[in-house]
């Protein structure tokens, strides 16, 4: 795991208000710690119970390993990132009555490797279930775009100047819907 912590004060009209925020950047491979199919999953792990202990959680998808995938994988990883978010929302309480209160988030990464002629929106069919899930059982949930270079040249390569696209946005995003930990004037 490889955390990163900071603390956020924002204002808002005469308000401030103070966020402590801790990123954890686990492997990809940890996902399926999550799914109730794995061995692992038995062990409730330390990437287990933090996920579980989260007030936010931003699902992120390669862009690039998608399209590369063949139908049977692509199948295969949405249906790991369902049964892994089912098991969260369940662990957080979340009910058919009641909705993830936590805010989740579906980013998908290196977006400048995704053909120009291709939009977001078919990139989401590839994972519509998902969506469909999330969307269903989360009080909160947003889908995002993420590029760490910008728009790369017309050969793909990066520009000469790097731009980072939408990748802060998840983030704003998850503040304007999470509890600040010393509300105050």
């Amino acid at each position: 795991m490889f955390p990163y912590r900071a603390t956020a004060s924002v204002r808002g009209g005469f308000v401030r208000r103070t966020y402590k925020i801790e990123i954890a950047d686990y492997a990809g491979e940890h996902i399926s710690e999550l799914n109730p199919s794995e061995a692992a999953w038995l062990h409730k792990t330390d990437y287990f119970k933090y996920v579980i202990q989260s007030d936010a959680v931003i699902l992120t998808l390669d862009s690039a390993a998608l399209l590369k995938a063949d139908r049977t994988t692509r199948e295969a990883i949405q249906n790991a990132y369902v049964a892994a978010f089912q098991v969260l929302a369940e662990e957080k309480g979340a009910t058919e009555a009641r909705r993830l209160r936590s805010p989740v988030a579906i980013l998908f990464l290196k977006m400048d490797l995704v053909p120009l002629k291709m939009s977001p929106e078919q990139l989401c069919d590839y994972v519509s279930k998902l969506i469909d899930v999330c969307s269903l059982r989360c009080q909160h949930f947003k889908v995002f775009y993420a590029s760490s270079v910008g728009k790369v040249k017309e050969d793909g390569s990066p520009p000469a100047n790097i731009h980072p696209q939408g990748v802060i946005d998840p983030l704003i995003w998850i503040l304007k819907r999470a509890v600040p930990i010393t509300p105050s004037a």
